[in-house]
């Protein structure tokens, strides 16, 4: 048999990704955000240097060079390339923003697993439908949805 296992906050994350491109939803389901903004904001109140917040400091800061070689990387797609990327380019900020805040949320949320397991199913609209995907694939919350060919 072959098996393949995907890790359950990797499936949270792109599931969290696609629901905060969608306003209502993103807005509705997005606790673990809000937690990750007024973390970040006291701790350059306070400028706290612990791993956590350069870790946070670091994503942050390549997320505006992973968006930017991505638009320039569909630039060069042939036909549809040039207008996309020029599209997305206006929108560079708020790419950057969502790429950071989906990143940082990631962080926070394996932190807070750590401490309290499977704490992730209740923290996002992503977390809960991947708990829910984890359960139903191999019967348990292990972190890992197992799937055997």
């Amino acid at each position: 048999t072959v098996s393949i296992s995907i890790p359950r906050s990797v499936v949270a994350f792109v599931l969290d990704m696609v629901f905060m491109a969608i306003p209502v939803i993103g807005a509705a389901f997005a606790p673990i955000k809000t937690i990750a903004k007024a973390f970040g904001k006291a701790a350059l109140r306070v400028r706290a240097r612990t791993p956590l917040v350069k870790l946070i400091q670091t994503v942050a800061k390549y997320a505006g060079k992973l968006v930017n070689l991505l638009v320039k990387a569909i630039a060069k797609v042939p036909l549809i390339g040039k207008g996309l990327s020029k599209t997305l380019g206006r929108h560079t900020n708020a790419l950057v923003v969502k790429v950071a805040g989906g990143a940082s949320s990631l962080i926070i949320n394996k932190v807070l697993n750590v401490l309290l397991p499977n704490v992730d199913l209740i923290l996002s609209l992503g977390g809960a439908i991947s708990g829910f995907l984890d359960w139903l694939v191999d019967k348990k919350l292990d972190g890992e949805l197992q799937f055997n060919f």
